[in-house]
Parts: structure tokens; C-alpha cells; sequence
């Protein structure tokens, strides 16, 4: 008997959607009974049709919006002026710091999505990447220029 899996059933290797041919009478007294699977009707597997096409649009708008946000961080610059000595800062910019100036500026982003592997304590340009999602990935840059104390 053809299946239709409403869930994820991770010992048989199964995933949510998956049109399978199991034993009539697993699929009576398990699958059915459980909740888990429903016969592959014609009604079920244009159901399911429907399902995975608004899955997709849903996940190219994302895509849409990822880019969009991509675009906007590549040509930001995200300036510090920290007091500082011999080009070397008193203390360091860190992941927290670059996340608050990007919120002023409308990005919200989360403290994972930025890759500093270290604080930054040195004057000067850097770039810090930024993992937007698998697969999209960009870079932020950061000046940090000295405070001129009066």
C-alpha cells in the first residue's frame, strides 16, 4: 500500500512528505493509527504538491531578501574612534560593539552571523565576514580610527 508520511520517522529513514510502499498491514495498525502516515491518494498527493510549491516560493522570497541584505552590507562601513596608542587600542572592538552600530543603521543581525575570530585592537580598515545563511556569505568593513582627546 502506498503511503504518504506526515512525519519525519528518522529510524525508517523517512521524511515528512515522502510517498512510500509499505505492508497494508503496517500501515493499518501503525502508521494510521499513530498519525504518521495517510493512504497516497490522488486528494493527498496534490496536497502535498501544493505544499512544496508554496515551500518553495517561501524559500526564494528568503533567498530574495538574503540578497537583498547582502548587497546593503557590502557597501557599508561601520566607523569606530577609540582612544588608542602607537596604533594599538586600549581596548578592542568586539562582536557586540560592530552589532549595536549595525542596529543604528537598520541591520539586525545575530551575534553567529559575524565571524570576528578576534577582537580588534588595531587602528586602521578591517573586514569582518559576515554567513548570512549556507551558502551566502558577504564582509562588513570596519575603520577604526584614534580619538583625538582636547
Amino acid at each position: 500500500m502506498k503511503v504518504v508520511f506526515l512525519q519525519d520517522l528518522p529510524v525508517q529513514k523517512v521524511r515528512k512528505d515522502d510517498v512510500r510502499e509499505v505492508a497494508d498491514g503496517y500501515a493499518r495498525n501503525f502508521l494510521f493509527p499513530k498519525k504518521l502516515a495517510v493512504p497516497a491518494t490522488s486528494a493527498a498527493l496534490q496536497q502535498i504538491h501544493a505544499h512544496a510549491l508554496k515551500h518553495e516560493r517561501e524559500q526564494q522570497r528568503a533567498t530574495g531578501a538574503l540578497n537583498a541584505l547582502k548587497q546593503k552590507l557590502e557597501g557599508l562601513t561601520v566607523e569606530f574612534k577609540r582612544k588608542a596608542h602607537e596604533g594599538k587600542l586600549y581596548g578592542g572592538i568586539h562582536t557586540q560593539d560592530i552589532l549595536e552600530e549595525l542596529k543604528k543603521r537598520g541591520v539586525i543581525l545575530e551575534s553567529k552571523q559575524l565571524k570576528l575570530e578576534h577582537p580588534l585592537k588595531m587602528l586602521g580598515e578591517h573586514s569582518v565576514r559576515v554567513r548570512l545563511e549556507e551558502g551566502i556569505e558577504t564582509a562588513v568593513k570596519v575603520r577604526v580610527s584614534e580619538e583625538i582627546s582636547n
